[in-house]
């Protein structure tokens, strides 16, 4: 952390001719230790429901020349609730921003833009969207980013790692021969008649 120190500036102020007070006006300068995290909430900028498991970058500084060379970087991951806790040194940092990867931010220009950690903790804060209508209600510590995009599913497990089964279809099986038509039998001759089988023959050839 790069530490930028400010100086005190006083003066002196007459009240009147009877008295004169020295008046010392201490203007806050960075870093400071705070051990007060704060909040990273993602919310889809369609329809306002919890993005989880994406990778968050969060990155700090004391203004955006800060910001644009990575003064401070913290990598991290969204819970299921779409939300993340950033804490010190990072928190100590008057300004932020934070980018979600594989996701495209809502907020219009957001390397042109930085936010106030203090209002975060304070007041809380939303980044503005411009992919819908949802919105989000300031909470102190809490900073809302909006994306567009759908949720990436979470990790599988050590359980869904193995391929489902495939489903077995039987194969159609042909459909069977027609039965032969039966053969009507021979007529029985009457008594005293002789049947006689001849065949025909077949001339040879010469």
């Amino acid at each position: 952390m790069i530490p930028l120190y400010r100086s005190f500036a006083c003066f002196s102020a007459a009240a009147s001719l009877l008295f004169s007070a020295t008046v010392c006006v201490a203007q806050m300068g960075y870093p400071l230790v705070i051990d007060e995290p704060f909040t990273v909430r993602v919310l889809s900028g369609n329809d306002g429901k919890p993005v989880a498991h994406v990778h968050l970058i969060i990155i700090g500084g004391y203004d955006l020349d800060d910001i644009a060379h990575h003064l401070w970087e913290e990598e991290t991951l969204t819970d299921d609730d779409g939300e993340a806790q950033i804490t010190r040194p990072l928190a100590s940092l008057p300004f932020v921003q934070v980018w979600v990867t594989k996701r495209h931010l809502c907020q219009g220009n957001p390397r042109a833009s930085k936010f106030s950690i203090d209002r975060i903790r304070n007041y809380g804060l939303a980044a503005p969207n411009r992919c819908g209508i949802s919105t989000a209600e300031d909470t102190p510590g809490v900073f809302t980013v909006f994306v567009k995009g759908k949720p990436v599913p979470p990790p599988p497990t050590a359980d869904s790692d193995a391929e489902p089964a495939a489903e077995v279809v039987p194969a159609s099986l042909p459909a069977p021969p027609p039965a032969p038509a039966a053969i009507a039998p021979s007529p029985t001759p009457p008594p005293g008649v002789r049947v006689i089988a001849w065949h025909r023959r077949t001339p040879k050839q010469p």
